[in-house]
């Protein structure tokens, strides 16, 4: 993890995610080969799903020809015993490109059997880059093996929304990744030390969002039963804040919702950086903000709502907060409580979740407290411009 620090215009939760599964299957017996066996498995069934849908169309064939490259994958990967192992994060392809997770399974000495070479592209508050998943198809068959196949490892939530993925490349979500692992994790004959790091790398994916639940509970079974009524009120909250901020900051810009803001879960709205006068050159294309987001892309985050205030760049090229010179500026927003999260269109925010503002005891005092915590992060930031 220390390989991959938090920097400017660098989120590194990707690559620590990666160098962390890595150095897990690698000091885990047998935990890579089930990891692709579920990767194969899913994608056979998806493959199955394909050709259902299409059993008469001209596409069908391509199908065919996958769900059999994957089947004849699967079995060979089953037919190795105890293979020997080979984990690599960040391998350097023919293209100069660098895949996150290379996997290579061979027989033993004198064993029989195919040697199988597998890249997983991790994914984790990022898009895919280009043509780099087509580069890895091409690229993957220059490594000496019998067989090749390029994965896609992604929270199942953002699956959906990924862009330049190939239809037929398989993509597995970590959540399935979580499973496996929380079942080898119960295995007999786990080792002390490898339920150490299972257990760990578990703890550590549900921090990030990544693993499912594993019993409904009764926490569960009351947030499900007064969920429309915690929508109601939060959506009352925020309109009781917005007008506060409103009043104590300036003429509310673009929100969600756009003329007819919608309050509550996803809320955001955009304001000018200063009341009066040009906005400052330093600022480049920031406007303010606030609203409710989930936190699964903060640097700590408890996979729940919070509240978020601070500044957004409109464009990354021309974001203060990615400029090396305003690097000590940048340290001193964060002893103030700011955290610079990039995949939120590159915001520098302060957090405040929910449950800070119970100690009032009515919804007006929790909304001047909300709102005045939005104008303050307004009033620290715009005291303190970047220098650049």
């Amino acid at each position: 993890m220390t390989r991959h620090p938090l920097g400017l215009g660098l989120d590194p939760r990707e690559n620590r995610l990666t160098d962390i599964a890595a150095a897990v299957l690698e000091h885990v017996d047998g935990l890579a080969v089930a990891l692709v066996d579920a990767a194969l498995e899913n994608a056979i069934a998806n493959a199955d799903v394909r050709l259902e849908a299409q059993p008469q169309a001209r596409r069908a064939p391509r199908w065919r020809a996958v769900r059999e490259h994957l089947a004849a994958m699967r079995a060979a990967l089953q037919n190795l015993e105890n293979p020997r192992l080979a984990v690599q994060s960040q391998l350097s392809t023919r293209s100069g490109k660098f895949t996150d997770l290379h996997i290579r399974l061979a027989p033993r000495p004198f064993a029989a059997g195919e040697t199988l070479v597998f890249w997983l592209e991790s994914k984790h508050g990022a898009q895919v880059h280009g043509t780099q998943l087509t580069d890895y198809v091409r690229d993957i068959k220059f490594v000496e093996a019998d067989r090749h196949q390029v994965l896609v490892v992604a929270p199942r939530q953002d699956i959906a929304e990924l862009v330049g993925v190939p239809d037929t490349m398989p993509v597995i979500a970590w959540q399935r990744v979580a499973a496996v692992m929380r079942e080898w994790c119960r295995k007999p004959g786990v080792s002390d030390v490898e339920r150490f790091l299972l257990g760990n790398f578990l703890l550590y994916l549900t921090e990030e969002g990544l693993m499912d639940e594993e019993l409904f509970t009764a926490e569960h079974a009351f947030v499900l039963a007064a969920h429309p009524a915690a929508d109601d009120a939060s959506a009352k909250l925020v309109e009781m804040a917005d007008d506060h901020v409103g009043g104590h900051w300036a003429t509310r810009g673009p929100t969600a919702g756009g003329r007819n803001p919608a309050y509550g879960t996803d809320y955001w709205a955009h304001y000018p950086v200063v009341t009066k006068g040009r906005k400052p050159a330093r600022w480049r294309s920031v406007v303010f903000g606030w609203g409710l987001m989930q936190d699964h892309l903060r640097e700590e985050p408890r996979n729940g709502w919070v509240f978020w205030a601070g500044a957004m760049a409109v464009a990354a090229r021309n974001s203060p907060f990615t400029v090396a010179s305003n690097q000590e500026w940048m340290a001193k927003r964060h002893s103030e409580g700011f955290e610079y999260v990039p995949a939120v269109s590159w915001t520098l925010a302060r957090f405040k979740y929910p449950e800070e503002l119970l100690a009032h005891r009515i919804m007006e005092d929790q909304a001047q407290a909300l709102g005045g915590w939005v104008v303050e992060s307004f009033n620290l930031l715009a005291a303190a411009p970047p220098p650049r």
